[in-house]
This record gives C-alpha cells, sequence and structure tokens, in this order.
C-alpha cells in the first residue's frame, strides 16, 4: 500500500505543518492548540489514511508515527491582464 501511495499524484503530507487547516485558522489558534499532538488536532475531514491510523494513534508507543495524508490537487494559473 506504501508503494502505491507514493506513485500516486496528489498524496500530500507535512512532517512541520499542519495542512489540514487554513493558514488563517492556524494564524487565530491559540498556542494550546499548537501543542496537541498533530493527528489528534489535523482536521478529519482532510485525512485520507485515517482509518488506517486508529490502531497507532491508540497505542501510545506509536502515536508519534501517525502521519495524516491529504488526497487531492492544487493549481497554479500564472496571468497577465492587458489594458488598452
Amino acid at each position: 500500500m506504501i508503494e502505491l501511495v507514493l506513485r500516486t499524484e496528489s498524496f500530500y503530507f507535512s512532517y512541520t505543518y499542519d495542512i489540514t487547516h487554513t493558514f488563517q485558522r492556524l494564524q487565530d489558534s491559540s498556542p494550546s492548540f499548537h501543542s496537541i499532538p498533530f493527528i489528534e488536532r489535523a482536521d478529519q475531514r482532510f485525512v485520507w489514511n485515517r482509518h488506517l491510523l486508529v490502531q497507532l494513534v491508540n497505542n501510545p508507543a506509536t502515536a508519534r508515527f501517525a502521519l495524516p495524508l491529504i488526497h487531492g490537487c492544487k493549481f497554479h494559473f500564472f496571468f497577465s491582464i492587458i489594458s488598452f
């Protein structure tokens, strides 16, 4: 399964940044929110592998290895406006 995920486009994760919340929400949240373990504060609507992480999270010895994956896409558009 790991090989499938690694070969599939549009899976995203971050070791250091919570990509399940918007930048605005993270800026407006309290310092105590940021002290909550990463997997527990992740927005579960966007965690693709949440059903696979249940056993890791329930075991204190392995909870730190739980890393949420999101499946989605991102687009970059470059355009210019020419005035006449």
